[in-house]
């Protein structure tokens, strides 16, 4: 289960600068493809999310951490595995780092597929996600990763003014962000194309408390 790199010196300085580190390549190929097999037999188990509020729009498909834990456990496993959680505490500098008590958002399969798919703007209610990627994202097909980074947490910024970082993830690709400190989103899809993310959640207490609300707005499927 201990798949992940090293952690050089040099990349928890750019954790600690941006609030974020991508590390390209991270996890083995024969794994990304078993697990890219894996999620695509699992789509018939996602929730068809639609949300509008104001001029941002929610719009994709998602396998809760319920089904994960039932039907996916090696990748449950590897959410708790103590190497993984070791492995951010040595990245992050923080003492802490435990699994997420509220299971269904605890880890995802988040499938963006249509030209209608795009993810919002907006801060994580816990400080740390780790993102894993199961196939190319290319600029033809939309749907990059874009971060405002190093932000105040929970301060939303003026986008007319903050610098975006775009990023175009890789099969294998994991992305280490303070979703707290950075402002993300998923741009739309410009053709209909495949886009399969895990989002595994890391919080650095035990005393978690999510917003009023947010997993109904996240969760509820769309009639």
């Amino acid at each position: 289960m201990n798949y992940l790199p090293s952690v050089p010196n040099s990349l928890r300085r750019v954790f600690k600068k941006n609030g974020y580190v991508t590390i390209p390549n991270a996890l083995p190929h024969d794994l990304i493809v078993r697990w890219r097999q894996k999620a695509e037999q699992l789509k018939t188990n996602a929730l068809t999310i639609r949300r509008s509020e104001g001029n941002f729009e929610l719009v994709y498909r998602v396998v809760t951490g319920e089904v994960i834990q039932d039907e996916w456990p090696e990748l449950f496993a590897f959410y708790n595995a103590p190497s993984v959680l070791g492995w951010i505490r040595e990245l992050t500098g923080e003492r802490v780092i435990c699994t997420s008590s509220s299971l269904r958002s605890a880890l995802n399969l988040n499938i963006m597929e249509s030209t209608d798919s795009v993810y919002r703007w907006h801060f994580d209610a816990v400080a740390y996600t780790m993102l894993l990627y199961l196939n190319d994202i290319v600029t033809r097909d939309g749907g990059a990763m874009q971060i405002v980074p190093a932000c105040q947490p929970h301060v939303k910024p003026d986008l007319q003014k903050a610098e975006v970082v775009e990023l175009w993830p890789t099969a294998g690709m994991l992305v280490l962000m303070d979703g707290t400190r950075c402002y993300h989103r998923v741009s739309r899809l410009l053709r209909p194309s495949m886009r399969l993310s895990i989002p595994l959640v890391y919080p650095n207490t035990e005393a978690v408390r999510r917003p009023p609300g947010l997993d109904t707005y996240l969760y509820k499927e769309s009639a």
